[in-house]
């Protein structure tokens, strides 16, 4: 009953979920970021501390285990994390933002303000929007999944395999989108453009 309570919250169907855990376990900081918003806050935190030391140039597996421990009200290890994903991406507003909030909650006003300046600073140059609200937040988190994807390749997973099997399952959403993700990287394969030109009619 959870995975259906989760498929309601987030949109996804129980075999989406079910592929996400299965098949794509460097996608688990979108998993965990499903199961967050569906209330199971243990098995987001157990899913992150499974894979985000595997990924240690990954910077939304440890801003999501910054977010999960300060929805459980632990916000020395939500700092900790916060302050790991800043190590890697120092602009990530998303932390930046927490991090200051989580000080102004401590009454360290001086400090929580140095992190919230920086947000603005951003936001007067034009190049990044600074919103508060969940959707936006998750909408840069897909963003900079995104651009991980990009350096990394997604190693053996964004594979003309992976698409076939995802169509095989019957999974044309997720296929769809995987074959998107494969043209960002690699705009000339005319494999994946004819299979996404088959999956979209």
């Amino acid at each position: 009953m959870t995975v259906i309570k989760l498929s309601l919250v987030k949109g996804k169907s129980d075999s989406e979920i079910e592929v996400l855990e299965k098949y794509l376990p460097e996608s688990f900081a979108r998993l965990a970021d499903i199961y967050l918003a569906g209330g199971e806050h243990k098995r987001a935190l157990e899913i992150l501390n499974q894979h985000a030391e595997s990924f240690p140039d990954y910077p939304t597996g440890f801003w999501m285990l910054g977010k999960v421990h300060y929805s459980l009200k632990d916000k020395e290890r939500a700092l900790k994390y916060l302050h790991r994903t800043l190590q890697i991406i120092p602009e990530h507003l998303a932390a930046l933002e927490l991090i200051g909030k989580i000080y102004m909650e401590n009454g360290e006003h001086a400090l929580a303000r140095s992190y919230l300046k920086q947000v603005n600073q951003a936001d007067e140059l034009g190049g990044m929007v600074f919103k508060t609200r969940d959707d936006e937040v998750r909408a840069r988190d897909e963003k900079e999944q995104m651009e991980y994807a990009k350096d990394r390749a997604r190693g053996k997973f964004a594979t003309e395999t992976m698409v076939n099997l995802y169509i095989k399952q019957g999974h044309k959403k997720l296929a769809r989108e995987l074959c998107e993700e494969i043209l960002v990287m690699q705009p000339e394969n005319t494999r994946i453009k004819s299979i996404l030109k088959e999956l979209e009619k």
